[in-house]
């Protein structure tokens, strides 16, 4: 399966390692990024394990990753990766644009 990521989902990315390393230093921001890649990852085998979120929209599923949220959907043999949110964010409350965010960007 492959991945991509929307445009959001990578600002998302940028600003975790960003806050990350201005609290916990490089070497840990590098670890935490790591890891939620990796889980990102581990998500295209593991899909019976996906949350389904039908509030969020038809066919869209989030996976928690310590103290962020993956919400993604799947269409064919390609994992959507919408957004990386942190625990405390209502993921209801944001804007996934119908959830056809630009996709052209960023594969995994």
């Amino acid at each position: 399966m492959n991945i991509r990521l929307s445009a959001e989902a990578q600002k998302d990315l940028r600003a975790i390692w960003e806050y990350s390393r201005s609290n916990w230093g490089l070497q840990q921001a590098d670890i935490y990024l790591d890891q939620i890649l990796l889980r990102i990852g581990w998500l295209t085998s593991n899909s019976k394990l996906w949350r389904s979120r039908p509030e969020l929209g038809k066919s869209v599923y989030s996976y928690p990753e310590q103290r962020h949220v993956i919400v993604f959907r799947k269409a064919g043999s390609v994992l959507f990766i919408s957004r990386l949110l942190h625990q405390r964010m209502d993921p209801s409350h944001m804007i996934f644009g119908g959830l056809g965010e630009d996709y052209q960007s960023e594969d995994l």
